[in-house]
């Protein structure tokens, strides 16, 4: 994701209205006076050695 769309996907939000109950809509996840945006996501984790730990 590009840094303008960065900043269009922080700015969007901040203009509308809280909604009146919780709810998601694709990477936005809002209710009664909060919203949450995810910029970036990844599923590129992995367990090391099967056993959780981080590489050394």
């Amino acid at each position: 994701m590009t840094t303008a769309r960065h900043l269009e996907v922080i700015d969007l939000p901040r203009v509308r209205d809280f909604p009146a109950e919780r709810g998601r809509s694709g990477a936005t996840t809002s209710g009664p006076g909060y919203r949450l945006v995810e910029l970036s996501t990844s599923e590129d984790f992995w367990e090391v050695g099967g056993e959780g730990g981080a590489a050394g």
